[in-house]
């Protein structure tokens, strides 16, 4: 088996990959625009709804990009990856965020709750 058939067999497995998925991202696409378009109702919610309406964009455009690609179109496979590419950096730093934030409250929580019950009535006076 010569490069270019290996090449091409590659790419022909890719593109039938691509098809099995794009039912899929296309679910996740728009159930990630519903929990935005939910999340937007509230005011809170609105700070944060951009985040799902953008990773459900990105997921159902990387859905029709595979139905492109299951059909024999190289490029849309190489769009489809790059949408893929995207979506996994963006939960990537998200996760980061998140991780972040659990471990301040876990610090936050452990500081407060081992705090002398007297230094704790004075915070609290303090603060209310």
């Amino acid at each position: 088996m010569n490069v270019a058939d290996t090449t091409h067999s590659i790419t022909g497995r890719l593109q039938q990959l691509s098809g099995y998925m794009s039912a899929w991202m296309k679910f996740l696409g728009i159930s990630n625009m519903l929990l935005g378009a939910f999340m937007a109702i509230t005011i809170v919610g609105l700070l944060f709804a951009w985040l799902p309406l953008w990773i459900g964009i990105l997921l159902y455009q990387a859905g029709e990009r595979a139905s492109d690609a299951a059909r024999g179109d190289e490029q849309k496979l190489v769009e489809m990856l790059d949408k893929i590419r995207l979506y996994v950096v963006i939960n990537s730093v998200l996760t980061m965020l998140w991780l972040a934030f659990a471990v301040g409250f876990l610090v936050f929580f452990y500081v407060i709750t081992s705090m002398p019950a007297e230094a704790l009535r004075g915070l609290m006076e303090y603060v209310f």
